[in-house]
């Protein structure tokens, strides 16, 4: 089907004039139920609105424009309060819901600017050109795709909620042998069993990772939920190498650990498990070990939820958003003296139990994957009229 194309200045007002962005001090003077939107969705809810009518919202900064699958306009009905960093866009000739389908199809790269910050500003934003059917072929692929977007978002949430049973059920294994190891040993604090805990500092960087041979100094995103991700790190530009302290190096079986996060992750500890050049910042610690101390062992002891808990009563800080541990918390932390043998036999049992759900999780990524990619490649085939929605009910989704 070939149907005409119209720039989105013809169709639609631009109310961004109206948006009043609010800090997080302000949203809690606010608080109450009323969406409060940002640019990748809602933020929080606050007390009042600013609209109350059929809207379609689309990212104007740090939306995921080139992120597949990822939404970057949303359609709303009812009071909202949207911030600085969205555009509020009123249809007047054109059907909302079709309207937002087609902005999550747009090729976005002859559309925006900035160099480290993704922006669509608003002279681009009404440059955009889009599909035009008539209006009743407009509300048909709007009703297809509502029908068959929501499918697969079951479907997504289904493997998601599978996903996060995995990992409960890693944790149950965990505490199960942890719990065992504490009413055979006892505990002591990890003091006993380190010689230091030590912080880095945070030069400034460039907003990008470090290449093969380049510095990288860690982001807070390089200890996750007990894993070492290298690639979370920002690259140290050339000759500042030298204003950084060489105590700063990463070092293959260092353990670390998020001195400042939200709360559900701060505390986080990982093992390095791959060299490279990467520094230590002041987000993080590196806890050094003494002989009768297996990395591998402190960190999965760490990850506990007995030690978790403590982590939560030990976590201070004037915002929920981020809150900070001190090192007297972390020479607190109760571990269980068992014998190095020991330790290194619970590792292989945990190790185990791990690879078993990384497989388990790798696949159920990979179907979240290709559910992700078909989301996006119907939308983008109906909105084009590269599909007939009247004969195309349920196509390739089970």
């Amino acid at each position: 089907m070939t149907w005409s194309t119209v720039p989105l200045r013809r169709v639609v007002d631009c109310l961004d004039g109206r948006r009043i962005p609010l800090n997080a001090e302000q949203r809690a003077s606010l608080h109450g139920e009323v969406p409060y939107w940002g640019a990748n969705g809602v933020l929080d809810r606050v007390y009042g609105s600013l609209f109350n009518e059929p809207l379609v919202l689309l990212g104007e900064d740090g939306a995921p424009f080139f992120e597949v699958g990822k939404s970057v306009a949303f359609y709303v009905e009812g009071p909202i309060w949207p911030n600085n960093h969205i555009h509020v866009l009123r249809p007047r000739a054109i059907e909302p819901r079709f309207l937002a389908y087609c902005l999550n199809s747009v090729d976005y790269g002859s559309y925006i600017t900035g160099s480290t910050r993704d922006k669509l500003t608003q002279e681009d934003l009404l440059r955009i050109v889009i599909p035009y059917p008539t209006w009743p072929e407009q509300r048909r692929i709007a009703d297809f795709l509502d029908a068959e977007i929501r499918r697969i978002c079951r479907i997504v949430e289904l493997r998601q909620t599978q996903d996060a049973l995995t990992q409960d059920r890693l944790q149950a294994i965990r505490d199960g042998r942890v719990a065992a190891l504490y009413e055979k040993y006892g505990s002591v604090p990890l003091r006993r069993l380190m010689r230091s805990i030590e912080q880095g500092s945070s030069p400034q960087c460039d907003a990008v990772p470090a290449a093969d041979e380049e510095w990288g100094v860690l982001k807070l995103s390089s200890v996750k939920s007990g894993r070492f991700i290298p690639g979370e790190n920002k690259r140290l530009p050339e000759g500042e190498l030298g204003q950084t302290a060489s105590s700063n190096v990463v070092h293959v079986g260092d353990v670390l650990v998020t001195r400042a996060n939200t709360p559900a992750l701060v505390g986080d500890v990982a093992v390095v498990d791959v060299g490279g050049r990467f520094l230590l910042p002041d987000l993080i610690y590196r806890v050094n070990l003494g002989a009768d101390a297996d990395a591998r062992y402190i960190a999965q002891v760490a990850l506990c939820t007995r030690v978790r808990s403590l982590v939560s009563a030990q976590a201070r800080g004037s915002s929920q958003s981020m809150v900070k541990l001190r090192g007297e918390d972390i020479r607190e932390w109760p571990i269980p003296p068992a014998p190095i043998a020991e330790q290194l036999s619970f590792m292989d049992q945990i190790e185990q139990a791990g690879s078993r759900v990384a497989a388990l999780r790798s696949a159920l990524a990979r179907q979240i994957s290709v559910l992700t990619e078909r989301r996006q490649a119907l939308i983008t085939a109906a909105v084009t009229g590269q599909m007939d929605v009247t004969t195309a009910r349920g196509v390739g989704v089970s």
